[in-house]
């Protein structure tokens, strides 16, 4: 093969592999409060995928996102009143 089919080989093998695997997802953590009151966290692609399959979330709650690992530890002290 010369040096040109194999470039056409890679990159046709390259593009079919790409193709083969799904979208990367850029998922991130939200806080949000449940109906308990409570503050919980979900991890979702944007805010709104994030109010939309938070489970037991309150109707008046949003979501905030955790933009630091740490965050996440932080939330399970807090007390919402």
């Amino acid at each position: 093969m010369t040096k040109l089919n194999l470039l056409k080989a890679g990159s046709v093998a390259l593009t079919l592999a790409v193709m083969a695997f799904p979208a990367v997802s850029f998922a991130a953590t939200y806080a949000y409060v449940n109906q308990d009151g409570d503050v919980s966290i979900v991890t979702a692609d944007s805010g709104l995928q994030a109010i939309a399959i938070a489970p037991n979330i309150d109707e008046h709650s949003g979501v905030i996102l955790l933009t630091n690992p740490a965050q996440s530890g932080l939330v399970a002290h807090v007390v919402v009143q």
